[in-house]
């Protein structure tokens, strides 16, 4: 009986060394579904400097003018002075165009998570 709480003892007091000691890792499995990426992942994966896309070229270059779609959305008149004919504006400025160049078949949109990406823009005049 005394050698089996020994033996016991011994075998407990070895485990909680190699506990102590980092010899037991925690093991872990790797995940079975896989994470889309974050939205500046994909833009950096998208427009960072091995995509070979340059923003200071228009889209279409050399080629037929690029359709520009803008709307100015009023969202308030701030105050007004008759005197020196100054006014204060509120606008939501919206620009939409196509540009070919961002064309990205490295990621199905269903397994993306992503929606349509959009640059907000505060302006006040």
């Amino acid at each position: 009986m005394l050698l089996q709480n020994l033996h016991f003892l011994w075998t407990f007091f070895v485990i909680l060394l190699q506990v102590r000691s980092g010899l037991c890792k925690e093991v872990k499995f790797p995940s079975r579904t896989l994470k889309p990426p974050s939205p500046s992942d994909f833009l950096d994966k998208l427009m960072g400097r091995t995509s070979g896309y340059d923003a200071r070229i228009r889209p279409n270059f050399k080629g037929p003018p690029v359709n520009v779609t803008c709307n100015i959305f009023i969202n308030s008149f701030g105050s007004i002075t008759e005197t020196t004919m100054d006014y204060r504006l509120n606008v939501f400025l919206r620009q939409q165009w196509n540009d070919p160049r961002l064309a990205y078949k490295g990621i199905p949109r269903r397994l993306s998570g992503l929606g349509p990406l959009h640059v907000g823009l505060h302006l006040e005049t």
